[in-house]
């Protein structure tokens, strides 16, 4: 097997698996991390099998006498950008990973908020964007390798084809990447910081409801209390009313007793003292 051919297939399997990272709600993360580390080892080993290919373009491009190909300086330019781009995907890694959190390594101290989280999705969405690119450049290689016949005449359509498609699906990636990573920064500045006019028009608002709420809250709560109070005197009076009522009925017995009994000693008619019959007892001063 060539080392073009191993390079081509190490390519195919290492798309695969970026195809793969991109649905981390699917896989979750446990198998994206150990996945994300197979594909960041498999990045290194393609480094390694162009090493020739990498040493001659630094020679060329540190040269004062030769300068690069264009198509070689295309191929160079989207080289460098995917290495800066998968450093820093790598770095981001590195920062968020939950696994290396957990056994207390890697640089989990950094992350003190959601920036690199974004740092990382952006990062992973400029990866897909530049691997299309590196693979379209090298269009005509992995057909070759695939063996998938076409007209020679026809190669300089064929490749403005494959670039317009390339390009298309490059939009559509780039596009949903920065979807996700605006989403990603509008939910930390609402997290903590920036908040804008409207936002804090509608914050005022909504603190204006909670207000008003509370002012009526509190009028119910005083003219529950006046009702309450209302109530209470009435209760008391009505016991101070009851209290006189039984006071009464119990003094009433009392004033029965004080009322003369018996029968009156100074006639023979025996007539009862509570009602005499004649003016004697009261001449004799027995009543008064």
């Amino acid at each position: 097997m060539s080392s073009l051919s191993r390079r081509l297939k190490l390519d195919l399997v290492l798309t695969i698996m970026l195809v793969f990272e991109m649905f981390y709600s699917i896989t979750g993360n446990m198998l994206h991390e150990a996945v994300g580390l197979a594909l960041f080892l498999g990045i290194g080993i393609h480094l390694f099998l162009s090493r020739t290919w990498i040493a001659g373009t630094i020679r060329t491009m540190s040269s004062d006498t030769k300068t690069l190909a264009p198509k070689r300086a295309w191929l160079a330019l989207v080289a460098g950008l995917l290495v800066a781009d998968g450093a820093l995907l790598v770095f981001s890694s590195l920062v968020i990973s939950n696994t290396l959190y957990g056994w207390g390594i890697g640089l989990g101290a950094l992350n003190t908020s959601a920036l690199w989280a974004t740092i990382h999705t952006a990062s992973a969405y400029g990866l897909c964007v530049l691997t299309v690119a590196h693979l379209t450049m090298h269009w005509s290689l992995i057909a070759k390798s695939l063996r998938v016949d076409y007209d020679p005449s026809r190669r300089t359509a064929i490749g403005y084809a494959v670039g317009a498609a390339a390009a298309i699906g490059m939009l559509a990636i780039g596009n949903t990447g920065l979807a996700k990573t605006v989403d990603l920064l509008e939910g930390e500045r609402s997290d903590g910081e920036a908040v804008e006019p409207s936002e804090d028009a509608s914050r005022k608002s909504s603190a204006i409801v909670e207000d008003t709420a509370y002012t009526a809250d509190e009028d119910d709560a005083i003219t529950g209390r006046a009702v309450e109070e209302e109530s209470g005197t009435q209760a008391e009076e009505h016991v101070e009313e009851t209290g006189a009522e039984e006071t009464y009925t119990e003094e009433e017995p009392e004033a029965q007793e004080s009322e003369p009994v018996g029968n009156c000693p100074l006639c023979h008619n025996h007539c009862p003292l509570s009602s005499p019959g004649c003016n004697r007892p009261y001449a004799e001063g027995i009543l008064s």
